[in-house]
């Protein structure tokens, strides 16, 4: 609620072309005010609060008025922004599930450079052990047990070394 009122304060003490965001909390004050202040609304909506929050603060799980709450924030958002941003494919087709009319939603794609990624480069000519980095929590839905099966399939590989850093997670190193 004290985000909230920031975000109103900060609505009132400039004028804005557009105002951006990444989730419910602060979006909810800038859809509600979009159309007395006159600037547009962009989501970048890569991830929802109301499905996360059981993994990252569990302590949530059987909060259902805080989740219903949460939950009817984000459609607001969503239904009220004037642009929707995301990343793949897939959370577009969620999107517009909710009725979210799909010429109002972009995917953009993380801007990666593949190249140095390809067969060809990940190879060891010249006997240099390969580094994997994950960097992360050791949340389900954020794949760690796919990087861990796909390690394992590395150690029949050229020499590997596997490093990972995330919240509550041990410093690790792996050979």
């Amino acid at each position: 609620m004290a985000f909230d009122r920031a975000v109103r304060r900060q609505l009132e003490s400039e004028d804005y072309v557009f105002a951006h965001f990444t989730d419910p909390f602060g979006g909810y004050a800038l859809c509600e005010h979009k159309a007395e202040h006159g600037y547009r609304a962009i989501y970048e909506a890569n991830g929802f609060p109301s499905q996360e929050l059981r993994y990252t603060h569990p302590q949530t799980e059987g909060d259902r008025r805080f989740l219903s709450k949460l939950r009817r924030q984000e459609l607001f958002c969503l239904m009220n922004a004037d642009l929707v941003v995301t990343g793949s494919e897939v959370t577009r087709q969620f999107i517009q599930g909710l009725g979210v009319p799909g010429e109002v939603i972009r995917v953009l794609h993380a801007p990666v450079d593949l190249a140095p990624y390809s067969p060809e480069a990940m190879g060891q000519p010249d006997g240099v052990p390969m580094r994997v980095v994950y960097l992360g929590s050791q949340v389900g839905y954020q794949g760690l047990p796919t990087l861990l099966r796909g390690f394992n399939t590395l150690r029949a590989a050229p020499t590997c070394i596997w490093q990972w850093w995330g919240p509550n997670t041990p410093t690790g190193k792996a050979t």
